[in-house]
């Protein structure tokens, strides 16, 4: 099994560290600016996924392998590569070429992609290049508050990546919906799933996880979990810690603090919002009732 190495230690101090006129984060993302001569450039597996923008005028040849295939195409301004983690690259570039780049960890896009779509892949995305003027945009101002930081700088950076995080889910998701079919889980698998989640209440549960234990990705799993209960697994999560601190207001005598943690959510005040929200009546209300 191959060594999976941080992005920012390869920038900062491997053997490309030369051609970089800038590496640094910037709310939350690590940048990177550079000029690459022409020449081949083997990228270890790394550990985030790897935006590239090319931002000189004059476009070049490229021929790369991100695990999805070789392939060749020119490289010009506003185009973007991007790789995967987990996975040794391949490049060559034809001339020199100017290239800003993010680095972005699969627990962002996971948060993003939740209920949506699995991350594992970003299919064409992976093989080739692609355009979009959006994340283009984003990208261009984190380099220029990465060059010249400021008090508003973590705000507005903030602000732009998600704007990158949910466009390149967005083509994702886009691309997956039209070639998977909608399925629903079988009985057996529902209720691997439901009995799952019901044992892990008190616990946080990452739909990865979920996923992981019905032996399906992410995706499949959401889409299909929907189909089945009419619902999101996320919202299931919601009602299934909602109804077991009910049966605890009936069948014991703690308190609602500890109902509340004992049923998975942050805080009593957790609880109230989201009790209240799905049963019309405060925690409070319905012991008294119950």
């Amino acid at each position: 099994m191959q060594d999976i190495i941080t992005g920012k230690d390869f920038y900062l101090s491997g053997p490309y560290a030369r051609y970089m006129d800038m590496v640094a984060p910037v709310g939350q993302l690590l940048i990177r600016h550079g000029r690459w001569p022409a020449g081949a450039y083997p990228v270890p597996a790394l550990d985030d996924f790897n935006l590239q923008l090319a931002t000189d005028a004059q476009g070049h040849r490229f021929d790369l392998d991100f695990g999805a295939g070789r392939s060749s195409h020119l490289f010009c301004h506003g185009d973007f590569h991007f790789s995967p983690p987990g996975v040794s690259c391949d490049y060559k570039c034809h001339g020199q070429v100017t290239v800003m780049a993010i680095h972005i960890s699969p627990l962002m896009l996971e948060d993003l992609a939740i209920d949506n779509c699995s991350i594992k892949d970003f299919g064409k995305l992976h093989s080739g290049k692609f355009r979009d003027s959006l994340v283009q945009s984003a990208m261009l101002r984190l380099l220029q508050e990465g060059l010249a930081p400021n008090a508003a700088s973590q705000c507005l950076a903030d602000t732009l990546k998600l704007t990158i995080l949910a466009a390149l889910v967005s083509r994702v998701c886009s691309q997956t919906t039209q070639t998977i079919s909608p399925k629903a889980l079988s009985p057996y698998q529902l209720r691997k799933a439901t009995e799952y989640a019901e044992s892990a209440l008190e616990t946080p549960l990452r739909l990865k996880a979920w996923a992981s234990h019905i032996g399906l990705s992410s995706f499949h799993f959401a889409r299909a979990f929907k189909i089945s209960t009419g619902t999101s697994p996320h919202q299931y999560l919601l009602q299934a810690r909602v109804r077991h601190a009910e049966q605890m207001m009936q069948e014991t005598q703690k308190s609602l603090i500890e109902i509340a943690f004992s049923s998975g959510f942050s805080s009593q005040a957790h609880m109230t919002r989201l009790f209240t929200k799905l049963r019309g009546r405060s925690p409070g209300l319905a012991r008294k009732l119950l």
